[in-house]
């Protein structure tokens, strides 16, 4: 079977009065459904009024609500009513406009900018609890303007067919033996065929903003669901079906085996989490913070890269330049990005009076923001994620290989 072509979509640049009727648009009214409806859905008696995708010009002064764009501002549809939901009312002032793919990366950055704006004062909490309830509010409208299914989406299982089947025979030998790294280069070259022959359909929307997951649902559903350790023998089966074309005979048993690492993962690991969670909060419960200012005045310090996820977790810790301490935040985070810095640390702190308590230059300003006392708590958050790994291994049995360089790994210092 081969791929249905695919226009490509062509945007269109909207008319001035249409721009008019766009702008009148107040937050309240670009999250109702009614609104939304009007704007994006296709209805028996007529197509969409416009796609997000549609071009769009906001002149000067005609945007946000106590601070105004000075210049005219080319957007798309799709863009404005976002903006005009999410950022117009108590979010420009921060953010300023959006005018850029709201991928899963993007909106996890906006969260994290607007948590941090919070903390340090800058935005409301009101603004916070609107922008998750308009999150709330906006996954019933995402099926009217992302298409999921298409019917090359439908189909995509029967069009790789061929070359999966030319693969196979090439590597049967391999796939027999169970070489899971065989499986793995397997895959990512199917994928990479699913890419092309999907590239301009609509349905990619969904996972190329990185919410759909490609090398798991998307590939076991319609490719290959690769290589499964066996349980029994400890071994890697390589199981060519999917579940679009059914599983075979063959590989049936190889199939309800795969089944069991996430059911037991999900009961048997998340059960231990739980209790070690448990432990953690009897074990430290009596873990205190110092009062506000506070500082033991030790001299022990940890050297850390700020790089990552890791410059995130470090937030509102103090680092150490000379004689002065610099709290790390959002105002200066970008000044210190992927430096190797000294920073004081809860682990190295003396304690102060009595109860000698976490002073707040070695454990950081967060607690205080948060207004957590009992810090010692907190530590459950340890066992909490490897509990929750453990509950996503019943979704996702793919393997992930990593490229080492064993130079960095073990280095001669």
């Amino acid at each position: 079977m081969k791929a249905k072509s695919v226009k490509k979509r062509e945007s269109r640049v909207i008319t001035a009065e249409e721009t008019q009727e766009l702008l009148k648009l107040t937050p309240y009214d670009a999250c109702k459904m009614s609104v939304f409806m009007d704007l994006f859905a296709p209805f028996e008696d007529r197509k969409a009024r416009f796609n997000p995708y549609d071009i769009m010009t906001i002149p000067p002064n005609s945007f946000g609500t106590s601070k105004k764009n000075k210049n005219a501002v080319v957007t798309t549809v799709g863009r404005f009513i976002f903006n005009k939901a999410f950022i117009e009312e108590y979010l420009l002032y921060e953010l300023g406009y959006i005018n850029e793919p709201l991928t899963k990366k993007l909106i996890g950055n906006l969260n994290k900018q607007i948590s941090y704006a919070v903390n340090e004062g800058r935005v409301p909490l009101e603004a916070l609890k609107k922008y998750i309830l308009t999150q709330q509010k906006f996954q019933a409208y995402s099926s009217v303007v992302s298409e999921s299914i298409s019917e090359n989406m439908f189909n995509i299982a029967a069009i790789v067919r061929p070359k999966k089947e030319e693969l196979c025979k090439k590597y049967k030998k391999e796939i027999e033996a169970g070489d899971a790294l065989i499986a793995d280069k397997i895959e990512k070259e199917l994928l990479d065929y699913c890419k092309e022959v999907l590239k301009d359909d609509p349905c990619m929307d969904y996972y190329d903003s990185g919410v759909g997951s490609w090398g798991n649902n998307f590939k076991n559903m319609y490719v290959f669901k690769g290589a499964q350790k066996d349980a029994i023998t400890g071994k890697y089966n390589i199981i060519t079906s999917n579940y679009a074309d059914g599983v075979s005979k063959e590989e049936y048993s190889k199939m309800a085996n795969s089944l069991a690492a996430g059911p037991y993962s999900r009961a048997a690991k998340t059960a231990t989490g739980g209790w070690n969670e448990k432990r953690y909060v009897s074990a430290f419960q009596d873990m205190k913070i110092g009062p506000k200012g506070s500082d033991c005045g030790s001299k022990h310090t940890i050297t850390v890269t700020l790089k990552g996820t890791y410059l995130d977790q470090m937030m509102y810790s103090y680092i150490v330049e000379g004689s002065k301490l610099i709290r790390l935040d959002s105002t200066n985070k970008s000044k210190y990005e992927g430096k190797t810095v000294k920073m004081r640390y809860s682990s190295l702190c003396h304690g102060v009076g009595k109860n000698h308590a976490f002073c707040n230059k070695c454990i950081g300003d967060f607690f205080y923001i948060i207004g957590m006392e009992n810090v010692g708590i907190a530590s459950a958050q340890i066992q909490s994620t490897l509990k929750n790994i453990a509950m996503k291994a019943f979704h996702d049995g793919t393997l992930k290989y990593t490229t080492m360089d064993l130079n960095k790994v073990f280095p001669d210092e």
